[in-house]
């Protein structure tokens, strides 16, 4: 399976790991989505009723840790970041409102047809994530 993100998720999880308070970010992402199939990711709430591709919200770090965006392409087995906020500490706050999750999911397809993305990798220690500026096409249907 291959991972990828949008930029406003590369660069909202950029600014949550500065701070020592969400620094379980990149493991729990690391622990649950690296090296996994899209068998044992899928669970969360969908989002998107009957789409081939499902888009989840998905809760990581238990229940006052952060919440997870992410869009589901099965046919190209590949997932999309699309947003990440924490629900409790500093920069916490419950819920996004629904014309932002609607926005979420209308900029990752947009991301994904102007081949404006990032494929998310480990380093050499498998501790952080790298960002890289996505190099694939990707064809998909919504």
């Amino acid at each position: 399976m291959r991972i990828f993100s949008t930029p406003e998720f590369k660069h909202e999880f950029e600014k949550l790991i500065k701070n020592n308070s969400y620094k379980y970010l990149s493991k729990e992402i690391i622990n649950n989505y690296f090296g996994k199939s899209i068998e044992n990711i899928s669970s969360g709430t969908k989002l998107n009723g009957n789409s081939p591709n499902a888009f989840i919200k998905k809760r990581i770090g238990g229940s006052g840790g952060s919440r997870l965006y992410l869009l589901i392409v099965q046919t190209s087995d590949s997932i999309y970041f699309t947003f990440i906020h924490p629900k409790t500490r500093p920069a916490g706050y419950e819920n996004i409102a629904p014309e932002k999750k609607a926005q979420l999911l209308e900029n990752v397809y947009e991301c994904i047809k102007n081949n404006d993305f990032y494929e998310l990798s480990l380093c050499k220690e498998q501790k952080n994530i790298i960002f890289s500026k996505a190099k694939v096409e990707i064809s998909l249907v919504k």
